[in-house]
């Protein structure tokens, strides 16, 4: 026999119960953030590194074909690329 889950609840996107719970739970956590010295320096360094618009290509290889996700300020979601290893390697 299974138990029901006591946090199906949460699963509700339109829910107000949970959104509020939610709301909640970002404020109690960025209050602890808030508290430490370490975050906000931590914060910005990774920041720093994620809008950082040198990228290093890394592809995967399926098959014949390579494909490589790539992000920028003309495709801020990424693009998802294929490609060939003659044309990857000009």
């Amino acid at each position: 026999m299974t138990q029901p889950d006591p946090h199906l609840w949460l699963e509700s996107l339109t829910s107000p119960e949970a959104a509020q719970w939610v709301a909640a739970q970002n404020a109690r956590t960025q209050s602890l953030l808030d508290s430490d010295a370490r975050f906000a320096p931590l914060r910005d360094d990774i920041l720093a590194h994620l809008r950082d618009t040198r990228q290093i290509p890394f592809f995967a290889e399926h098959g014949p074909w390579l494909y490589n996700f790539h992000q920028d300020e003309a495709h801020p979601r990424g693009i998802y690329r294929r490609t060939t290893l003659a044309a990857y390697r000009a």
